[in-house]
């Protein structure tokens, strides 16, 4: 005999910060003696995390043993495999920033290295200050200068060496 009876759940699994999901969860007669709950993860930071949550979490509640409810482990599971998303998708995060930051570091580091061999006269190798071509408007001069600055010692530095600069 088939019972039609049919219930559906709605479960939110949030976890510090913004990262949430949530599971819909349809519960038919046959649980929990003769089948497990169906697991839909109907929302995720992205499509690629619900998509491997809802697989993972449909393996998990498929071990577990039938003739016992299972919604209380199943929500264990879900906040579990989230747990460990979050951490791989933060770690992820984090190893982007860091190879951006690298790569940021070496294009810096070879411009740097680019301008240093270069016998550009605009380039003010001691003093690692960069002087743009000069426009001349009327009886004006105006030149642009480039220096990069960290610190309230540097730019005195650099406006020092400015300032001894033939106009």
């Amino acid at each position: 005999a088939e019972n039609s009876e049919y219930r559906r759940l709605e479960v939110s699994v949030g976890l510090p910060g913004s990262f949430a999901l949530q599971l819909n969860v349809p519960l038919t007669g046959a649980y929990p003696a003769e089948k497990h709950p169906d697991v839909l993860v109907t929302a995720g930071p992205n499509a690629v995390f619900v998509s491997e949550l809802e697989r993972d979490v449909r393996r998990a509640v498929s071990e577990l043993p039938l003739g016992q409810p299972v919604l209380v482990e199943l929500v264990m599971q879900a906040q579990a495999l989230a747990e460990e998303a979050k951490a791989a998708i933060e770690a992820e995060e984090a190893a982007v920033a860091a190879a951006a930051e690298q790569r940021k570091q070496a294009h810096a580091e070879a411009h740097a290295s680019a301008l240093e061999e270069s016998d550009d006269p605009r380039y003010l190798k001691d003093h690692n200050i960069f002087r743009g071509e000069a426009i001349n408007d009327r009886k004006s001069k105006f030149v642009a200068h480039v220096a990069v600055v960290h610190d309230l010692d540097r730019i005195r530095t650099v406006l020092a060496v400015l300032r001894q600069q033939p106009r």
